[in-house]
């Protein structure tokens, strides 16, 4: 519209936005991005960004059954309609059984050539986690109203995504405000 101000033009743009801002999270080949999305069901439109899959590894399973998992997540890969369709993330439970163990399976993990995701609500054992993959620009997914300080300053001094937790939605609306709020 040629007649509204620049001002009225930007307050529309941001007003019609997206509610979840697209976020890019991995690097390199294991790139994805999230969100951006203007329909709540797929018969609406065809999605921007595309659901992705995830497996589940934690701290706790045995190297060997760390090593089958990732074995049999990588014979699934195929195209169907002109997707590739595999698993592009790899889940990473953190038990609370060490900051060795956990740092184990990110490496593991590495070796599997998929993107990341860090569920670990320890700041120590994730800043741990994260210097061993900061560069493949994982998810770090475990900031809670306990943690929410020291869970943010390593994922901004790693770069990366901070996924927040809470007990209901009011709990994690209220840590996403502080979130905002430290910038």
């Amino acid at each position: 519209c040629p007649h509204m101000s620049a001002d009225a033009l930007a307050s529309l743009s941001e007003a019609t936005a997206p509610l979840m801002k697209t976020i890019t999270v991995g690097a390199g080949a294991t790139e994805h991005k999230l969100g951006g999305e203007t329909v709540l069901f797929r018969h609406e439109k065809t999605l921007v960004n595309r659901n992705l899959f995830a497996v589940t590894l934690c701290s706790c399973m045995s190297a060997d059954e760390i090593d089958a998992k990732i074995a049999e997540i990588k014979k699934v890969d195929y195209e169907r309609i002109g997707e590739r369709e595999y698993v592009e993330f790899l889940f990473l439970n953190y038990a609370g059984n060490g900051a060795d163990a956990y740092v184990a399976l990110v490496n593991k993990a590495m070796a599997a050539e998929r993107a990341l995701v860090l569920n670990c609500a320890d700041a120590d054992v994730a800043k741990a986690a994260l210097d061993v993959c900061k560069a493949a620009k994982p998810i770090l997914n475990g900031a809670n109203k306990d943690n929410l300080d020291a869970m943010n300053a390593d994922a901004t001094a790693a770069g990366v995504t901070l996924g927040v937790t809470g007990a209901d939605i009011s709990e994690i609306y209220d840590n996403i405000k502080a979130l905002e709020g430290k910038g």
